[in-house]
């Protein structure tokens, strides 16, 4: 693993040497071990019964991130091969899994609970009990994954655990941690609900502490203990939480009930604009989180598939994700959870390229800054006429993506993914080549249902390709909608399809590529920068 460095004001400091004075003694051979392990056992963890390394790359970039249904786990860090061993072992390991190899299962959304020390340092904690890891262990293990999988994300939910230091100085000593392996690796702007295509490749922040720094800090979640399940409003976003965690007068089968109801409501939910947290996690006096999770796990696991089988249904957070060493806690809930998505195939392979088969739906450029939202005419022109980067909603958005004016697609910000680029003329050449030359490669692109979009004859028609381009026309400079089928869905009235480059002509024109309803030919020409056109991605593998 790389190692990642802090730069804190210009200095570098090394997380090496950690000094916790309020922990119990038997949870450490010295007070100054400066190797975590040591005294504690190192094995490796077990062979991974399955690997869902890449799964987010079948979501589709449109899926807002609280429709998609997220395996997590509570109490990441409390793993059995790298944490507390001791007498309260059963109380305090909750995976048997570290972190690096719950990422290989597919898990993605991670509590995680950091203790601020007297001397700065941030710490992993179960409680009282110190894991032997650090903050910048689970980010850097995080960030080297994210580095290897660039599709995937990643949400960090961070509690402060064992200690009890303001909120302000809590706050800042996490966002420092953050600033100091960069903040391009992170998605802090809570402003919207963002989608997968704007999250892929970065760590979503969700932070269970207030925000005094007046910076963009991620989501603020804050619900009742113990709740049963019930809807939040924080400072920016909206939240139903299912966390019944004292169950010692409550039965496997309430608790069910209680994960169950908060699945449906995810599922049924008819907007995005809100998170639904769900955990299967407990604790009762005369059983361990292990004999739990044994009782729970492959009730809730078996209950998803069963048709018929739900799909967005939130986030699911787990104890022993990928089983227990022993084989008493079954291993399939992760896969099972996974499985409760839609999946879509959204991407085709051309020669040495892939190229998305969806029109990009964004709001935001990759670096986490706004595109402005141009909503009315006058604001589209005034965007247009001083080269200021706009895009506008069609009415179907998901189906049909975004218009983006030349502006934002050159900005140097970028729209898309890590990996991923507006492409130049040069690659839709190739792509015409590729499908039999110009002539003939519109044809193998446009979408061949008839009637529906295209209007016809619809010339040449069959989608060979994969490339599914569908008649949303353009927007023109003073903000007029033309030659679409996006105003008027399924009724076959749809004209053209075109797409930006990046290519330039020159001040007021770049190359756009054009497909239209009456040819088979890939066409290209000059349009004007102030003019509203889809945006395709590509990327070299």
């Amino acid at each position: 693993m790389k190692k990642r460095k802090f730069f804190v004001a210009g200095l570098t400091v090394a997380f090496i040497v950690i000094v916790i004075f309020s922990c119990r003694k038997e949870q450490f051979d010295s007070e100054t071990d400066d190797s975590p392990r040591r005294g504690h056992a190192v094995d490796d963890d077990r062979a991974l019964p399955y690997t869902y390394c890449d799964w987010m790359s079948k979501l589709d970039d449109n899926a807002f991130i609280t429709r998609v249904t997220i395996p997590g786990t509570h109490d990441c860090g409390a793993d059995l091969h790298t944490s507390e061993q001791g007498a309260a072992s059963d109380e305090v390991i909750a995976q048997h899994f570290r972190l690096s190899n719950q990422l290989k299962l597919g898990v993605r959304w991670f509590d995680v609970r950091v203790a601020l020390n007297d001397d700065g340092g941030l710490t992993i904690f179960h409680g009282d009990y110190y894991l032997h890891k650090t903050f910048h262990d689970l980010l850097s293990e995080a960030l080297d994954f994210l580095e290897k999988y660039p599709s995937e994300v990643i949400i960090f939910m961070i509690k402060q655990e064992h200690t009890a230091q303001r909120d302000s100085d809590y706050g800042n000593f996490i966002y420092q941690a953050l600033e100091a392996v960069g903040l391009e690796h992170f998605f802090l702007n809570a402003d919207f609900i963002p989608t997968i295509g704007e999250l892929r490749g970065k760590i979503m922040i969700v932070r269970q502490f207030e925000n005094d720094l007046n910076k963009d800090f991620g989501y603020h979640f804050k619900w009742d203990k113990n709740t049963k399940g019930d809807y939040f409003t924080t400072e920016n976003c909206k939240l139903y939480v299912q966390d019944h965690y004292s169950c010692f007068w409550v039965t496997d089968g309430t608790k069910n009930d209680e994960i169950k109801d908060c699945v449906r409501k995810a599922n049924q939910a008819t907007d995005h604009s809100c998170f639904y947290l769900n955990f299967t996690s407990c604790e009762r006096d005369v059983e361990d989180l292990k004999s739990i999770a044994s009782g729970i796990n492959p009730v809730i696991s078996s209950w998803l598939i069963t048709p018929p089988v739900l799909y967005q249904c939130g986030i699911i957070m787990v104890n022993f994700a990928g089983g227990s060493d022993d084989g008493s806690v079954s291993s399939d809930f992760v896969k099972h959870i996974i499985e409760c998505n839609v999946f879509v195939t959204n991407e085709f392979t051309l020669d040495n390229q892939i190229w998305k088969t969806r029109n990009l739906y964004v709001t935001h450029y990759s670096n986490g800054d706004p595109i402005v939202f141009a909503f009315i005419p006058q604001m589209w022109e005034f965007c247009g006429q001083f080269g200021i980067g706009a895009f506008t909603f069609t009415t179907l958005q998901g189906d049909f993506g975004m218009y983006y004016n030349w502006a934002a697609v050159n900005d140097p910000r970028g729209l898309g993914p890590k990996g991923w680029r507006v492409p130049s003329e040069f690659d839709f050449f190739d792509l015409g080549a590729h499908l039999g030359g110009d002539s003939v490669a519109g044809g193998k692109m446009k979408l061949n249902e008839s009637m529906v979009y295209w209007k016809t004859p619809n010339t040449g028609a069959t989608n060979s390709s994969g490339f599914t381009a569908i008649p949303m026309g353009y927007r023109d400079s003073i903000g007029n909608y033309l030659e679409n089928t996006v105003f008027e869905p399924y009724s076959g009235t749809g004209i053209s399809a075109n797409f930006w480059t990046t290519s330039e002509i020159d001040q007021y024109h770049a190359i756009a590529y054009r497909l239209q309803y009456n040819t088979a030919a890939l066409l290209h020409g000059s349009f004007s920068k102030r003019n509203g056109c889809s945006v395709r991605l590509v990327k070299d593998y």
